[in-house]
């Protein structure tokens, strides 16, 4: 503003920062609630580097499509943060996920690895629970250890118990990630792993504060590993299926509960609880369903506004106070290994189509197939490290496969994550 040009190191910060904020926009034009975030949007901030560097693929991402150039990539993946975003477009109709397995973080911090947010068509929904006071007063004491505790996330717990990074760390990386990022025409996949134990929840601060550090020498059980992987099914041709499928591998031992969260904004819900579906109900407006591939093997809970034995169920970006909003959870309880398997198909504004999602294997397992409304299926495993692997006619080497057939049951489309080769009927099907 004063016409001066900043620093070239200023300046290359100020550009990475601007593109990570462009990339990272939701489609309402907000960004995801990570750690002690508030919902508002770095558009302003983008739009004054826009100026500065004249970028044009920055101006067409802010501007959802209406100015400026068409970006090289819609997804992307940040190895040095640990973000990934998983979207079909820049406009204000797009889906898109955020999906987070990088390091706790300096500052303002929670326990939130491995946790997701979800748009479905434009309607962001499925919501990180951001921070609503620092305030240690009675009052507000619940809502700040829920908001950054791992059940305040869209991720999974073991016996009620939150993750301790705070305690453990690590807090940031000396190079960046290897996590398994495949981006392709078919999908985009991601995975990650939480082994830093379980305990009672926040218990140090993450920064310097007016509040005293509260140290904690208490016991962390390690018996438990949790193994997350997201794939974007991509629709090919404007109008096309697009899905997202959610695999939780728990593998250690003991006895456990385990609870995979889903945390909505302020929304009816409707549930079969026979085939555990739950779907948003909004007339007029974008909605999702939540699809188990294992119906038998899971409980399912809707949570809302409660307070006690812990606060579960609310929601801090509708004005100055929590209020009460849906959180889904599916439970499971045994000794490892344990899988959860969830298919998030988000719906266009008065669309119903609701597809058949089967297991194909054991509890423990991920094969799952999708019937989409073409008449075709979609076959998907996802395994909790690289193997060998295989079901009926398929098998393949990597760590995870999916495998379109047309309805004459025939593949017409497939890819590995971590593999080169298909094998279906004892012929080799060449990766794309």
């Amino acid at each position: 503003n004063n016409c001066w040009p900043y620093p070239d190191s200023v300046a290359q910060a100020m550009v990475k920062r601007a593109e990570f904020l462009a990339d990272l926009i939701k489609p309402d034009g907000t960004c995801p609630w990570i750690g002690d975030s508030q919902r508002r949007s770095p558009i302003s901030y983008v739009e004054h580097m826009v100026r500065v560097i004249e970028r044009e693929d920055l101006e067409y991402e802010i501007s959802f499509g209406n100015r400026g150039a068409i970006p090289e990539h819609t997804s992307c993946w940040y190895s040095w943060q640990g973000l990934s975003v998983m979207r079909n477009g820049w406009g204000v109709d797009a889906n898109y996920l955020m999906f987070d397995v990088g390091p706790l973080g300096m500052v303002h911090a929670h326990e939130g690895k491995l946790a997701i947010e979800v748009v479905a068509y434009g309607r962001s929904l499925i919501e990180d629970l951001g921070v609503h006071s620092y305030s240690r007063e009675a009052p507000e004491l619940p809502y700040y250890n829920l908001f950054g505790n791992t059940r305040g996330h869209n991720t999974v717990t073991v016996d009620g118990l939150s993750q301790m990074r705070l305690v453990t760390g690590p807090e940031t990386v000396d190079k960046p990630l290897t996590n398994p990022w495949t981006t392709n025409e078919l999908f985009d996949y991601l995975s990650g792993d939480y082994d830093n134990g379980w305990g009672p929840g926040q218990y140090v601060e993450p920064m310097a504060s007016v509040f005293e550090s509260d140290s904690y020498d208490g016991l962390i059980d390690t018996s438990v590993v949790h193994h997350r992987s997201v794939i974007y099914v991509k629709g090919l041709v404007r109008g096309d299926c697009e899905y997202w499928i959610v695999t939780d591998y728990l593998s250690g031992s003991g006895e456990h509960m385990y609870e995979q969260l889903f945390h909505f904004i302020p929304t009816s819900l409707e549930v079969d609880q026979h085939t555990k579906m739950v779907k948003t109900r909004t007339d007029g407006e974008a909605n999702i369903v939540l699809l188990p591939a294992n119906p038998d093997s899971v409980e399912l809970q809707i949570v809302e506004g409660r307070t006690k034995p812990d606060m579960q169920g609310w929601y801090c970006g509708a004005g100055p106070n929590p209020v009460p909003a849906p959180c889904v959870v599916y439970r499971q309880t045994g000794v490892p290994p344990r899988c959860f398997q969830t298919v998030l198909w988000p719906q266009r504004p008065n669309e119903s189509y609701v597809p058949k999602v089967t297991s194909m294997g054991m509890d423990s397992s991920s094969w799952l197939r999708v019937c989409r409304p073409d008449g075709g299926e979609d076959v998907y495993f996802s395994a909790s490290h690289k193997g060998t692997y295989e079901f009926g006619e398929l098998s393949f080497d990597g760590a995870a496969l999916l495998v379109r057939f047309d309805m004459d049951g025939k593949p017409t489309q497939w890819s590995v994550v971590g593999g080169d080769e298909v094998r279906w009927q004892g012929k080799g099907l060449v990766n794309v």
